[in-house]
C-alpha cells in the first residue's frame, strides 16, 4: 500500500479536466458502485485505486488486479480529487481506450446512434447506459459533444461506459458513409413521422439525437432521410419538448421492439 503524494494528488485531481485526461490518457472513477461496474466492464482497465483507511479496512477483498497502484490518503485529499458535491471514500483511475471506429459495411446492418452536439453531461452518460441496456454497442458523437470521460459523464454510464464503444467523429462522414451502405439515417424533430404508429427499420438504422437547445443541426438535417417524433399527448401548452436521453429511451424501445437484429 502506497502514501499519496502530493504530486500524485495533483495528478489525479487533474483528470476532471479534458487537458489532464489528454495528458495522462487516464479517467477517474468514483465510488465502490461505480469503480466496480467499471472494474468488471474493463478488464486489466485500472491503472490506481485510492482510498481512505477505513475503507481499505471494511473492502478488505476488493479485486485488484496485480499491477494496480494501491494508495491510502487521508478523505482531505480524496476530497481535492473529487469531483462530486459528497465525495466518495474511494476512487480510482482508468486507462481511456483507444477505440477504433468500426467500418460503415461493419454496422450497416446494426442499430447505432449519433449524438449531435448533446452537452449534458448527465444526458450523455444516461444515454451510454440507455445503448448497453438495449444492445447497441456502437455510439458516435460529434466533435462538440461534452466528453464521454469527463467525471459526471462517467458517474451517470455506471460502468456503462466499459461496454459501449463511444466514438469521437466527423459526424457528417459517418452518415455519409452508412447511407452508401443502405443504412437508414433517422432523426428525431418536432414534426416528423409518428415514432409509436409509423413503421421502422427491422435491421440496420442509425437514430440522430441533437442538442438540448437547438436540437439536430441543419447540416445533419439534411442527411436525414427519416423525420420521426414522439407524440405527446399533454395539451400543447404544457410540455414543448422531451429530454434528450427520455426520447433516446423511447426511440431505443420502439426500435428494438420491430427490431430482427
Amino acid at each position: 500500500m502506497n502514501e499519496l503524494t502530493v504530486n500524485q494528488r495533483k495528478l489525479f485531481a487533474s483528470l476532471s479536466t479534458a487537458k489532464g485526461r489528454k495528458a495522462s490518457s487516464l479517467f477517474l472513477v468514483e465510488g465502490i458502485r461505480a469503480v466496480s461496474e467499471m472494474n468488471a466492464a474493463m478488464p486489466g482497465g485500472m491503472r490506481d485505486i485510492i482510498a481512505t483507511n477505513a475503507w481499505w479496512e471494511q473492502h478488505p477483498g476488493f479485486p485488484v488486479s496485480p499491477g494496480v497502484n494501491t494508495f491510502s490518503a487521508k478523505k482531505i485529499d480524496i476530497d481535492r480529487i473529487s469531483s462530486l458535491s459528497t465525495p466518495q471514500p474511494v476512487v480510482a483511475t482508468f486507462a481511456i481506450p483507444n477505440i477504433p471506429v468500426p467500418a460503415s459495411d461493419e454496422i450497416s446492418a446494426q442499430l447505432t446512434v449519433g449524438l449531435d452536439d448533446v452537452q449534458d453531461p448527465g444526458n450523455l452518460g444516461t444515454i451510454i447506459r440507455l445503448c448497453d441496456w438495449w444492445g447497441v454497442r456502437h455510439l458516435f458523437c460529434s466533435a462538440h459533444t461534452v466528453d464521454c470521460y469527463s467525471p459526471k459523464v462517467v458517474q451517470a454510464s455506471m460502468g456503462a461506459l466499459g461496454r459501449v464503444s463511444v466514438h469521437r467523429v466527423d459526424l457528417t462522414s459517418v452518415i455519409d458513409d452508412l447511407k452508401l451502405h443502405g443504412t437508414p439515417i433517422c432523426g428525431t424533430f418536432m414534426q416528423g413521422d409518428d415514432l409509436l404508429h409509423s413503421p421502422l427499420p427491422s435491421s440496420g438504422a442509425m437514430i440522430i439525437l441533437g442538442n438540448e437547445g437547438n436540437g439536430i443541426s441543419p447540416q445533419i438535417e439534411a442527411a436525414v432521410d427519416r423525420r420521426l417524433t414522439i407524440p405527446s399527448y399533454a395539451p400543447a401548452d404544457h410540455v414543448e419538448s422531451l429530454n434528450v436521453a427520455t426520447a433516446c429511451a423511447v426511440c431505443l424501445a420502439m426500435f428494438r421492439r420491430n427490431s430482427t437484429v
